[in-house]
């Protein structure tokens, strides 16, 4: 097992129902905590995203992923068609793009792709179910503009990507036929129109042309797409050279359906292998320019990457360095779940992550498995070396922190596990204790000779504070890794943020903090409780 900013990891073989990667908004970050897979014979790392982990019932769609490492896709409910775009930094923040973007009254709200320049696509329908376009421009915090695009000529599309020049590709519906489109929102090549469609046909003696349903995928920037166009039952994968309005049919598969391009050559999608069921590939097709029976598709499976053949899954998108997002079907819930696939790097990493740095220091961070455990981050002894079991260290008065009527109060034990108080559990009373400390009452009540506002303090603030800490840290809710992995994300997220909250001081290295160190143990704390929020 690894501890990484409170990340546990663990070495397994990879099965979907055990892929499990939470999603929690904490401080305005979307943390991603999950079980990574690292292969013995492969030298990769897989993530998983389901937002069914975010409190509600979700199908999750990856679409697009651009060379700064932002993912786009989209949820939808399990039981209606109701969908909501977003888009993921590479710090881990989810960036919502709803109706308040595309307008009220639009529904299929879909972040398609994303290119180099953080700009995202969005397909969504209007009031009379046509589609739409939509473009998001988005930094690591926020959507930073957004508009409509114009030039549309058909009521039903699917538009599956925009490349760094602003070429939008996908297929449209018409009244017979699917035929693929390019939308220039840039400068179209010399000699085209913004708006552009073609089918793929076939010659047939003695002078007629069977026209196929064509559709699009994703564009490199030397305006080459793939896709695949339909004939019978067969699925037939191609690439298309906009400049010279040429198709190359694809060989090697008859069932095949290219999605996504990067501008190295390499094609993703989704196929039907032996079994006769679909699983990602990536793919190196050739061809040469001018003879139009010379392409190749060079398929590999992205099954091993499953370990099984028999999982449904969908690769949409891939860039530069091969990395490539897509969905699968869990079978052991039949829910659909997004994926990324990062080649060649066996551990998965945060660009720009410093350990050094943005880490909290972890020497004091096991649990020994007893109260006032010298080792334990979350001791008891935290505050003034006092049991709390036996003393009260801001009443002074000679009862413990835990009197009877506290520990006897049910509507503060029935938030505790077992009914039972002390470090080995859950609550960390030192983070208990640093909030006394930081309060207005515990200056004006625990401090006072005044035997009223002792009292108060007593039996009024204390129980409270017990409820309100209770209800916050304890539960089923376990596991400080997440204050650790919250505060670390945020301080290398936004450092001043984290500096004006807690004083912590910016660019400080977080592994100068240990246990006894009172901003260290707050930020944790009110981060902890952040996390159970949500």
């Amino acid at each position: 097992m690894l501890k990484m900013m409170g990340i546990t990891i663990q070495r397994n073989n990879f099965e979907p129902n055990q892929f499990n990667m939470k999603k929690l908004f904490l401080s305005g970050i979307l943390c991603l905590f999950g079980i990574l897979h690292l292969s013995a014979q492969a030298n990769y790392s897989l993530e998983q995203l389901d937002l069914s982990t975010s409190g509600s019932n979700m199908n999750t769609y990856l679409m697009g992923i651009n060379n700064n490492g932002f993912v786009c896709g989209f949820g939808v409910p399990v039981g209606t068609s109701d969908t909501i775009g977003f888009v993921i930094t590479p710090e881990g923040k989810i960036i919502e793009i709803n109706d308040n973007i595309t307008g009220a009254g639009t529904l299929g709200i879909k972040a398609v792709s994303i290119n180099d320049d953080n700009m995202v696509l969005v397909n969504y329908q209007d009031a009379s179910g046509f589609s739409k376009l939509h473009k998001c421009l988005v930094n690591n915090d926020a959507v930073v503009s957004h508009s409509n695009i114009p030039g549309l000529q058909q009521n039903y599309v699917k538009a599956f990507h925009m490349n760094n020049k602003g070429d939008i590709t996908g297929w449209y519906q018409s009244s017979l036929n699917r035929w693929l489109f390019v939308l220039h929102d840039g400068t179209p090549p010399a000699g085209f129109n913004a708006w552009q469609a073609w089918r793929y046909s076939v010659f047939t003696p003695p002078s007629t042309y069977n026209y196929f349903n064509t559709m699009g995928g994703a564009m490199d920037t030397n305006r080459i797409a793939c896709g695949f166009y339909i004939d019978g039952s067969l699925n037939k994968p191609f690439l298309y050279d906009e400049t010279y309005a040429a198709f190359y049919p694809l060989a090697g598969s008859n069932w095949c359906q290219p999605y996504g391009k990067n501008n190295n050559g390499k094609i993703v999608g989704h196929y039907k292998n032996s079994i006769n069921i679909t699983n990602a590939f990536v793919a190196d097709p050739t061809y040469t320019q001018g003879n139009y029976n010379s392409g190749q598709l060079n398929l590999t499976s992205l099954a091993f990457i499953f370990h099984t053949d028999s999982i449904y899954s969908i690769a949409r998108a891939i860039n530069d360095s091969n990395e490539i997002v897509g969905y699968f079907l869990d079978p052991v819930d039949s829910k659909y779940k997004g994926f990324i696939y990062h080649p060649n790097r066996p551990t998965y990493k945060i660009n720009g992550y410093d350990f050094a740095k943005h880490v909290w220091k972890m020497n004091n961070s096991s649990d020994a498995g007893s109260p006032n455990s010298t080792d334990s981050i979350w001791s008891e002894n935290f505050y003034g070396s006092f049991d709390y079991t036996t003393t009260d260290p801001f009443a002074n008065n000679g009862l413990p922190l835990l009197e009877s009527f506290i520990t006897n109060d049910t509507s503060i034990t029935n938030y505790y596990p077992n009914s039972t108080f002390g470090d080995t559990n859950s609550v960390s009373w030192k983070e208990f204790m640093t909030e006394i400390v930081n309060s207005d009452t515990y200056l004006s009540y625990a401090q006072s000779s005044n035997p009223l506002l002792s009292n108060t303090y007593r039996y009024l603030y204390k129980p409270a504070k017990f409820r309100h800490y209770i209800h916050n840290y304890a539960g089923s809710f376990n596991g400080y890794c997440y204050g650790f992995a919250a505060t670390s994300l945020l301080h290398f997220k936004d450092d001043q943020y984290l500096n004006n909250t807690y004083n912590i001081g910016t660019n400080t290295q977080l592994n100068s903090y240990d246990n006894t160190s009172f901003n260290a143990v707050l930020t944790i704390g009110q981060e902890l409780s952040e996390a159970k929020r949500f």
